[in-house]
């Protein structure tokens, strides 16, 4: 595997975490309160956004893992 496209992946896990993670972790305590249906829409767009995306950096290392066809 090339070590550049693996440090790339990385970085691009990182910067999925920074960008995402800290708006779907549950709430600590969690409230008793109801969310409103807007926010509830809000969040589940946010976790499909998020799984989309680390999906396609997944699929992305998988290919870079699998070893060449011969013929």
């Amino acid at each position: 595997m090339d070590p550049e496209k693996l440090t790339a992946l990385l970085a691009r896990i990182d910067y999925l975490d920074e960008r995402w993670t800290y708006r779907i972790r549950p709430e600590k305590g969690g409230s008793m309160i109801r969310p409103s249906e807007e926010e509830v829409d809000r969040r589940q767009r946010e976790l499909a956004n998020y799984t989309i995306e680390i999906k396609d950096i997944l699929r992305e290392l998988l290919e870079e893992l699998r070893p060449p066809e011969t013929e």
